[in-house]
């Protein structure tokens, strides 16, 4: 579902949060969005997001809010949300390929992951997955 249609289920289902997920096979950037309503001010959405290199241990990560009656932000746009699990408790704070391995269970362990070529093949893999997840959507 798109963001629209997260904000409309957000007033619906106020304790509700989504997730999207995004991966660029180019640089091997994997981050995820978290959204959910302001728990002091439930007329906001907040967004959390974390993010990084894939096998690189520097990220990205932030957060900020809008009002349901505003515009939504355009780069959020294209984004596919799903409705988030307990999974994205356990994503925070992880470095992009131990984060996308919580997701994605079947993904290689990290951990056994060396060298460019395994690398390489681990990320082809999370593409996949993640081409997978938003053909369902």
């Amino acid at each position: 579902m798109n963001i629209h249609q997260v904000v409309r289920l957000l007033q619906e289902k106020r304790d509700a949060s989504f997730i999207a997920l995004e991966f660029d096979i180019q640089t091997t950037h994997f981050g995820f969005y978290e959204c959910f309503l302001d728990e002091d001010e439930p007329d906001f959405v907040c967004i959390n997001y974390e993010g990084g290199l894939l096998f690189n241990d520097i990220g990205v990560e932030g957060s900020f809010s809008f009002g349901i009656l505003e515009d939504i932000p355009k780069e959020l746009y294209p984004l596919k949300f799903l409705e988030s699990s307990n999974s994205i408790l356990n994503m925070s704070g992880l470095c992009s390929e131990y984060a996308a391995k919580v997701y994605f269970p079947s993904l290689p362990d990290p951990e056994e992951v060396f060298g460019n070529i395994e690398e390489l093949r681990f990320a082809v893999l999370l593409n996949e997955k993640i081409s997978e997840l938003h053909q369902m959507l």
